[in-house]
């Protein structure tokens, strides 16, 4: 399996990367979100709200207006010294691995754990910190890989970065 990373700097061009992949057959179980704030997307989030066996609160998140409503699994997540994330696809369960579990160094440490060199993890976790938008394709399909990277580079997304063998996907 591979994985496609790029980040998206506004709602707009997110809303247009998923059109895309959504237009182009994509699987939305194969496309992950991660974002950053509560307060800049309350959209997404319910009132109700479990905690985890830790203590760690969890909320479910709506599946809202717009293109992000189409992807599957949208959830909120309070991560320990970064607040709220929310996450859908294979990066809500690195993200829901992080909330219970209490990974050690955080985003960048859940990002390098799917295969990303922590280098290029740090960055991502700085570009969410500033309210950007990571996204990713997971395939085993090498044409959908291809035209992953092309959606994301024609739709002038930033910090490509393709995982040659990644976990949890």
């Amino acid at each position: 399996m591979k994985s496609v990373f790029c980040i998206a700097t506004s709602r707009r061009q997110s809303d247009y990367i998923i059109d895309c992949l959504k237009y182009n057959n994509f699987s939305s179980r194969n496309i992950s979100v991660l974002f950053s704030g509560e307060d800049s997307w309350p959209e997404f989030v319910h009132e109700r709200q479990t905690k985890t066996q830790e203590g760690k609160r969890e909320s479910e998140a709506s599946v809202g207006k717009g293109s992000l409503g189409w992807l599957a699994g949208i959830r909120v997540f309070a991560i320990p010294e970064t607040g709220f994330m929310i996450a859908s696809g294979p990066l809500a369960i690195m993200m829901n691995e992080l909330a219970v579990g209490g990974a050690v160094g955080g985003i960048t440490g859940g990002l390098t754990g799917l295969g990303i060199p922590e280098l290029e993890a740090k960055r991502y976790e700085e570009n969410l910190a500033n309210g950007n938008i990571l996204i990713s394709v997971c395939s085993d399909n090498s044409r959908e890989v291809a035209d992953a990277e092309e959606i994301f580079s024609k739709a002038c997304a930033e910090e490509l970065y393709t995982v040659e063998e990644v976990a949890n996907c």
